[in-house]
């Protein structure tokens, strides 16, 4: 599993860095829905933040809404699975 800062996309299964809008720098993996476990940082590609970070590349800035809140993040690094 390597980093990943050019063009590539996430996709299921990579682990992607996150940097949200109030500062914190999380990394998860994203996972189909049957393997979700948020506090283990498995996340769902059909969750907010997964919805958000599928697709996008390193470097990218995007938004998503939690809880009625719409909020930011930015695609730090991507490690390919």
């Amino acid at each position: 599993m390597g980093a990943e800062t050019g063009q590539r996309k996430i996709s299921l299964g990579d682990t992607v860095k996150i940097k949200f809008e109030n500062g914190e720098i999380k990394s998860y993996t994203v996972v189909s829905s049957d393997k979700t476990d948020p506090g283990n940082g498995f996340i769902s590609d059909m969750c907010p933040i997964g919805r958000a970070v599928i697709g996008a590349t390193a470097g990218e800035k995007k938004k998503y809404t939690i809880h009625g809140k719409e909020t930011g993040l930015e695609i730090v690094e991507i490690f390919k699975k």
